[in-house]
């Protein structure tokens, strides 16, 4: 007998497989979704400091031994400095054993009443006293300690080093010290994600109403765009040029080039509305004619990019910006065709300023990327969704070669018709599985897998000019890797401080982003670890900052994890199972099992949130054998109807017009 009977089963609260979730129990399907985690988003997950060292995943590098004895040098240091304030102030023995018993047993290191001025430094002279309110290690400190280390994987996901940089003594038990006392107020992603401004994810929180669960902050400016230096010269970080004033005034471009780049950029946009780039000089019939050509040429999906480009006059530089810094292209962008090139720059320009961002075509999740998909799985929960998190599957029992009942690691026995494998980790049993029925389309072509690697800082002074995307190519020299392997991919920055509630006051996290073919990174300390991925953005990271006088031994954490990402050989698991879900259908006929992967992102692009509404979409037709449904990252338009919570401003019968009534200034503007 089972505990519980569902339509599905959902391993892993991920964002694709939240927004799947959601959409299965729209349309009135029982769903479950699980986590091994205690916390929802997997690699899109979003921690703070406490929950980042309790994670079973998340390892510590500094020794804990070490740490020990700078929490003992540490204490000792301040019981000095309170016995010479003690003298000087004339307190009595009394007196003085109370503030020394205080200092040790505090339950709070950081006093909410100081200035937020008063910021912690790693690089603190020992010499000098500190406040005793704020600098104290305290019981909650010394439990930390204990705790960090223990329950651990055996491959943990997350490496973080304290202090990665310092030279003292004590700097990295501070560092600790105050990242404890302000957990909350950091938000670390796993994977950082940006939205573009006019986007299938924008329009689906709106008709979900999952935007009441999640606020979005502006950032500044264009993309940044730079070249990785062949000679360890500086990085020189230029805006990319995204209107026709911006064109004008680039430093990226010569006379000539901004002559052709614009004379294109007409071309291409004058069918659309981008007022960036209109034309005050162009008459009626001549904007009509450009439309139609422009429309033509966008539905001819035989014509390569790169080709297209350069026989429209572009220098090599001029690509490369629209590919890689607008585009925000990487290995692939050579195997685009010229309808995928069109579409990302028309992505970028009409996400320009819609939500009031200068110049800017993203918007930013306040608080960490964790919060879009906390936001679906409330929609999901208000559609009838059950979660379970801090469980897995332990097994599966298959009736008749068909998912019959899953067995949970809490001791619960579920009935479903169907498991969506998101975290392999949390389904157990059910991977395995679902592995068995997968038949790659193309075995012939054997592949190394793709992986992102983050790498993350928390600093205390800003080293890019605000809440920007960067793009950092590599010099054509180094273009591919040392044994002609691939192609080395292009490096994105993020800097978010505390306007994007991830930090507190004075306070910056830096994320480093880059994908490769090579193994998840391991090391005992990041200055030594030999993996050539992490040492390249590492140079990176001290190229910039010594150009802005940044010393990098006030670095208080350094964090690293990585994420596989999908193959180019894709597996027809999906197709195995069209139409599994669809009512009054026989499974039995079908050649899967019930069991079916969960698309992982390709990570292209990076850093804007695509990918991943499009995915679901299609996962979701599929299952129900609807029209054949296969949006990609770059046509996301019309997916907003696919989740619709009715809500009290919203008029009877109106369910199609929700989006439109909250976007209304984004129809007036784009038609």
């Amino acid at each position: 007998m089972s505990d519980m009977e569902v339509d599905v089963i959902i391993s892993g609260t991920g964002l694709t497989g939240s927004v799947v979730a959601a959409c299965l129990a729209y349309r009135g399907y029982k769903v479950l979704q699980i986590d091994r985690y205690q916390c929802y988003g997997l690699s899109n997950r979003t921690v703070s400091v406490k929950q980042l060292l309790e994670s079973p995943d998340a390892q510590c590098v500094n020794s804990c031994d070490s740490l020990q004895q700078q929490y003992v040098r540490l204490m000792q240091q301040d019981a000095t400095a309170t016995e010479a304030s003690v003298v000087t102030q004339g307190l009595t023995k009394v007196e003085t054993n109370h503030v020394l018993s205080n200092k040790v047993t505090a339950d709070s290191i950081y006093n909410a009443s100081h200035p937020r001025s008063a910021s912690f430094s790693c690089v603190e002279s020992a010499t000098q006293p500190r406040s005793y309110s704020f600098m104290t290690p305290s019981k909650r400190l010394k439990e930390y300690l204990e705790l960090m280390y223990q329950n651990k994987d055996d491959t943990p996901q997350l490496l973080f080093e304290l202090a990665p940089f310092a030279t003292g003594d004590t700097e990295a038990i501070q560092a600790m010290d105050h990242l404890c006392a302000n957990s909350n107020k950091y938000a670390l992603d796993s994977w950082p994600k940006m939205i573009f401004g006019y986007s299938a994810v924008v329009d689906i929180l709106l008709n979900s109403g999952g935007h009441s669960y999640i606020h979005f902050t502006d950032t500044s400016g264009p993309v940044l765009y730079g070249t990785e230096p062949e000679d360890g010269g500086d990085i020189l970080l230029n805006e990319v040029p995204n209107s026709r004033n911006a064109i004008c005034k680039s430093q990226l471009l010569s006379p000539l080039e901004k002559r052709s780049l614009m004379q294109l950029l007409m071309t291409i946009t004058s069918g659309h509305c981008v007022p960036q780039f209109a034309s005050m000089s162009l008459k009626g019939s001549e904007a009509t004619a450009s439309k139609n050509d422009t429309t033509e040429q966008c539905e001819d999906s035989g014509v390569n990019w790169l080709q297209y480009l350069y026989s429209s006059g572009c220098t090599k530089n001029i690509v490369d910006i629209l590919s890689y810094g607008i585009g925000l292209g990487g290995a692939d962008v050579p195997t685009w065709t010229k309808k995928e090139g069109v579409q990302r720059l028309l992505k970028y320009a009409q996400s320009i300023g819609v939500y009031g961002q200068t110049n800017s075509p993203f918007i930013y999740p306040m608080y960490g990327s964790g919060d879009i998909v906390q936001a679906f799985s409330r929609v999901g929960a208000v559609l009838g969704v059950t979660f379970i998190l801090g469980t897995s599957v332990a097994s599966a029992e298959l009736v008749d070669n068909a998912i019959s009942k899953v067995r949970l690691t809490n001791g619960m026995t579920v009935s479903t018709k169907a498991v969506i494998v998101e975290d392999t980790m949390t389904a157990g049993d059910c991977a395995k599985l679902a592995n068995m029925n997968t038949t790659p389309r193309n075995r012939g072509s054997a592949q190394l897998p793709r992986r992102l690697h983050v790498l993350a800082f928390v600093i205390d002074e800003p080293i890019l000019q605000g809440l920007t995307l960067s793009v950092i190519i590599p010099a054509e020299s180094v273009k591919r890797d040392i044994n002609c392997q691939h192609v080395v991919e292009p490096v994105y920055l993020i800097q978010a401080g505390a306007d994007a509630g991830a930090t507190p006051e004075n306070k910056y996290l830096l994320y480093l982003m880059t994908i490769d073919q090579s193994p998840h990174a391991v090391f005992d300390k990041l200055l030594t670890c030999k993996h050539a991925t992490v040492q390249r953005l590492l140079r990176i990271f001290n190229n910039i900052a010594r150009q802005k006088g940044h010393a990098i031994e006030k670095t208080v954490l350094a964090l690293y994890t990585s994420h596989d990402l999908e193959n180019n050989v894709e597996s027809d698991t999906l197709d195995m199972h069209r139409g599994w879900l669809k009512k009054d259908s026989d499974s039995k006929n079908r050649e899967g099992n019930g069991i079916m992967m969960l698309p992982k992102a390709r990570g292209t692009p990076v850093v804007p949130l695509l990918e991943e509404i499009p995915t679901a979409i299609g996962v979701v037709t599929t299952l129900l054998d609807n029209a054949d449904v296969r949006p990609t990252a770059y046509e996301d338009h019309g997916l907003a109807g696919y989740i619709h919570v009715a809500r009290a401003e919203d008029p009877e019968n109106s369910a199609t017009d929700a989006t439109a009534e909250k976007l209304q200034f984004i129809i007036d503007k784009y038609g």
